[in-house]
């Protein structure tokens, strides 16, 4: 079986095929799908900038939020 592959192979050569110049001289038609799923480099419509500031407000508020439980649970004890 492999024999069968290995042979098939070696007699078709792929790369010596010349491609259809015509193919790439057509411009592609938009398609509806890929234009709703395309980002056009936003994540949730949100610039860079905005996504930078809504991340570090997370890690701030994950650093508040983990200290107050250290707090309340008695973990650590504010040295006043």
């Amino acid at each position: 079986m492999l024999d069968d592959f290995r042979q098939q192979a070696d007699q078709a050569s792929f790369f010596d095929e010349e491609p259809d110049k015509d193919a790439f001289d057509e411009p592609r038609k938009p398609n509806p799908i890929t234009r709703i799923l395309s980002f056009d480099r936003r994540i949730l419509g949100l610039t860079a900038a905005q996504r930078f500031i809504l991340s570090f407000l997370l890690l701030v508020l994950t650093g508040l939020g983990s200290i107050l439980v250290l707090l309340i649970t008695g973990k650590v004890v504010p040295g006043i």
